[in-house]
């Protein structure tokens, strides 16, 4: 099997168990792996250890949390993803040069820094407006051939257009989308997680794919 596969199995078993002590043994194991080999692997595919992500997408969400949680002290946040009060503090300062208190009283601005362009400022919209834009629709289970980007989302656009190129049997009558796994605004720079996918015939045999369930 594909390195790249495996690796982003991997992922998707880490992002679905990070309100849980995982380890790396743990990761190693699902994929029947040895843990040495598997995160030789990971740094191949990645660049980064394992340790050093699992411990980065746990402060992305709860960052996440601090922002959307707003009825959860800070501490219980920090409690739900392994840090005592004072380690979580302490851990999230380090990654974001703030604390947890000073990030949530941030996020309560009305303009944002671009995620994509530090030089710029975002006037954002408020949450009833932004609920309006909301659509809610009932999806069939859609299987897909993807291609997984971990990096800046500025980037989607050229992505996008190499990842329909390289595969001969992307048909126009296809369903494009996008899974998102990062919020821009909290993940570290180049480090956003986003699958590319496009609707296939359940019959294709190809190692990039999988189904996205419906609901």
């Amino acid at each position: 099997m594909d390195k790249s596969v495996l690796i982003n199995d991997s992922i998707d078993y880490i992002l679905s168990h990070l309100e849980e002590p995982i380890t790396i043994a743990d990761v190693a194991d699902h994929l029947s792996y040895s843990k040495y080999y598997f995160c030789r692997m990971f740094k191949d595919v990645t660049g980064e250890s394992v340790y050093s992500f699992i411990k980065r997408v746990k402060l992305e969400q709860s960052a996440i949390d601090l922002k959307i949680k707003r009825e959860k002290q800070i501490s219980q946040i920090g409690l739900e993803y392994g840090y005592s009060a004072s380690n979580y503090s302490s851990v999230f300062r380090e990654m974001y040069d703030q604390s947890p208190i000073k990030f949530r009283k941030s996020v309560q601005a009305n303009t944002i820094q671009n995620p994509f362009d530090s030089q710029k400022q975002e006037h954002l919209s408020s949450y009833e407006e932004y609920q309006e834009k909301i659509q809610i629709r009932e999806v069939n289970h859609l299987f897909v051939v993807y291609k997984r980007q971990i990096g800046n989302y500025i980037e989607l656009k050229q992505e996008w257009a190499s990842f329909i190129a390289e595969n001969a049997y992307y048909d126009e009558s296809a369903i494009l989308m996008e899974k998102y796994y990062s919020d821009p605004s909290v993940a570290l720079e180049d480090h956003s997680i986003c699958d590319l996918c496009f609707t296939v015939d359940e019959a294709f045999d190809a190692e990039n794919t999988k189904q996205v369930e419906g609901g």
